[in-house]
C-alpha cells in the first residue's frame, strides 16, 4: 500500500466515530509494515486514536513522548524558533520515531509515527495528515 484512504466507508465517520476511522486507517498502515505504531495525541497527552503492532510502543510511553515533545515546541516558540512541525529522533539502527504537530478541530494535536529501519515515511504522514484534516471537514 503506498496510498493512505478512507474511502472504504464514507460513512464509517458518522456511524462509528472519528477515532475508528482513524485507528482503522492506522491499523491498515501498520499491518502492511509501513510504520510500526502510530499515534494521535492531544497536547495534554490525551491518546485521540492509536494502533500499533505487538505494543511496539507502549501508549503510557507515548503519552510521556507527546507532552514532552509539545513542551519542546512551546520552547522553540520562545526561543524564536517558531511553527515547529516535525521532530525525528533515529536510533542507531536507523528506527525512526516521528513527531508531527497540527491543529485538529482547533486543537494542538502530535502525530507520532514509529518508522523500521530503512523505510521513507514523510510522504505517508503527510497524506495521512491531510487525511485526518479531511476528517475535519465531514
Amino acid at each position: 500500500m503506498s496510498q493512505v484512504s478512507f474511502q472504504k466507508n464514507s460513512r464509517e465517520v458518522n456511524q462509528s466515530g472519528i477515532q475508528v476511522v482513524l485507528e482503522n486507517a492506522f491499523k491498515e498502515l501498520v499491518e502492511d509494515d509501513l510504520f510500526k505504531a502510530i499515534y494521535l495525541f492531544s497536547e495534554d497527552g490525551l491518546p485521540l486514536a492509536l494502533y500499533s503492532k505487538d505494543g511496539t510502543l507502549n501508549p503510557a510511553q507515548s503519552t510521556e513522548l507527546s507532552t514532552l515533545m509539545h513542551k519542546l515546541v512551546h520552547l522553540f516558540d520562545k526561543k524564536n524558533i517558531s511553527n515547529a512541525r516535525e521532530i525525528v529522533v533515529e536510533n542507531e539502527g536507523a528506527e525512526k520515531l516521528v513527531f508531527r504537530f497540527f491543529a485538529f478541530f482547533g486543537t494542538a494535536v502530535a502525530l507520532i509515527v514509529q518508522v523500521p529501519a530503512k523505510k521513507s515515511y514523510r510522504g505517508l504522514v503527510n497524506q495521512l495528515e491531510n487525511l485526518i484534516h479531511k476528517l475535519e471537514k465531514r
